[in-house]
């Protein structure tokens, strides 16, 4: 069942901390090796999709996954509300650019096409071992966003810069994801040296497998949507070498299963000094995470 047949075709599964960091090392030495630049994810549920807080938003109010074009209507009714109601004022005066913007909406849980990505690894770690039940696994994803960071001038534009991107399957805009570095707006995104992936809605190009003992099989462009709502494409773990099986990918993703969370949590907080508790240090985290009145 989709997203977990496809997850399950690419993962790489840990379960301490230790072999954690020697496949984040791994990852890394491939990065070297082949001029790529991970940023992570962490969730605390395995069977989690890669979708953006407006791909859920838009699915729950008509019933399924959108293609690009009808993400952008939806995104643009999202920011006209937006203005309608003045929130796009900055406290200095004028107006805020398209992409600040975002940013505080998806701050305070307006749907948005930001999903946020870190670049330190343990930090999408802290987020995978979040949920304490021991029937759950969490995954941890490494995207490789080389060469695509957003510019300041795309980034101070009135509007999206992407909505003057083609929507075309075959256009870099819905094959790879672009990374941007927000400002450091409040003191979340200092703590989780955060950053957000955006990117167009993917297709069937390229070409994405679920594979099985014996078959093999191409996802539909509705079926990789109800994995993304990002572009990206995973590779085997395989190709992380020491010797790299087979020629290693243009572009590359790679998932980690996490299992035993609870010890993991446990050392996380012990060794590093990480935790919900000094990632989310405001009354808003202890809204979300605190544990003493659940």
């Amino acid at each position: 069942m989709l997203p977990d047949d496809y997850w399950a075709t690419y993962e790489h599964q840990i379960g301490s901390l230790t072999s954690y960091l020697e496949a984040v090392s791994r990852i890394g030495a491939f990065g070297d090796r082949n001029s790529a630049q991970f940023v992570w994810r962490g969730v605390s549920n395995s069977s989690y999709g890669m979708h953006s807080s407006l791909g859920r938003s838009y699915r729950q109010k008509y019933g399924n996954w959108p293609n690009e074009q009808r993400l952008r209507v939806f995104e643009a009714q999202v920011l006209a509300e937006a203005r309608a109601w003045s929130l796009d004022w900055h406290e200095g005066g004028g107006r805020l650019s398209a992409l600040p913007l975002l940013a505080i909406l998806q701050h305070f849980k307006v749907p948005t096409r930001l999903i946020d990505f870190t670049f330190n690894p343990l930090v999408a770690l802290c987020f995978a071992v979040a949920d304490s039940s021991p029937t759950r696994y969490g995954r941890v994803f490494a995207v490789d966003v080389a060469g695509r960071s957003v510019s300041e001038a795309d980034a101070s534009r009135p509007e999206p810069w992407w909505m003057d991107q083609p929507t075309t399957v075959t256009d870099p805009w819905c094959k790879r994801p672009a990374v941007w570095v927000p400002p450091p707006i409040e003191d979340r995104i200092k703590r989780q040296q955060a950053c957000f992936l955006v990117g167009g809605v993917p297709s069937s190009v390229p070409t994405r497998k679920v594979r099985g003992a014996g078959w093999s099989l191409d996802l539909t462009a509705r079926q990789v949507r109800e994995c993304m709502s990002i572009p990206f494409t995973l590779v085997e773990y395989q190709h992380v070498g020491p010797a790299p099986i087979g020629r290693p990918p243009q572009y590359s993703a790679f998932t980690i299963r996490v299992a035993n969370r609870g010890t993991i949590r446990k050392e996380l907080e012990r060794v590093y000094g990480l935790s919900m508790r000094t990632l989310f240090a405001d009354p808003g985290g202890l809204a979300d995470y605190g544990e003493a009145f659940r």
